[in-house]
């Protein structure tokens, strides 16, 4: 997609076109060393841009753990998940990375970590 300053820049084109095409090759370059600190600029602008969007609506991994979360939320919900039994929000399936639980699923609040209630998961 074309910044704005980039469809601007490429309607002025002809402007340059009598130093770019012409026989002398000192203004040819003079013109493209203009050019180019313009690109620069621009680039600068976009760049900037890109940090405030980014700022507002984070980057692919934030994207990635909102999916993600939205995916388990979703999946407990279809597979009727208890409330917690502390602060009574829906619960979530997950397993147990380490301690004798390895590997074994378990609930877990959907709050965590501001809430760190737990259940068995019964088969």
């Amino acid at each position: 997609m074309l910044h704005e300053s980039s469809i601007h820049t490429l309607k002025q084109k002809h402007k340059f076109d009598t130093w770019l095409c012409g026989d002398d090759s000192q203004k040819a370059a003079n013109c493209l060393l203009v050019l180019c600190q313009r690109l620069v600029l621009m680039l600068g602008k976009q760049i900037e841009s890109q940090l405030d969007i980014f700022k507002q609506e984070g980057g692919f991994t934030e994207g990635l753990t909102a999916e993600r979360l939205a995916h388990r939320t979703k999946q407990s919900t279809e597979a009727n998940a208890p409330a917690c039994p502390i602060c009574g929000k829906p619960m979530l399936k997950r397993v147990a990375k380490k301690g004798i639980n390895s590997g074994k699923e378990f609930w877990s609040c959907s709050s965590y970590p501001q809430c760190n209630g737990t259940r068995r998961l019964e088969k």
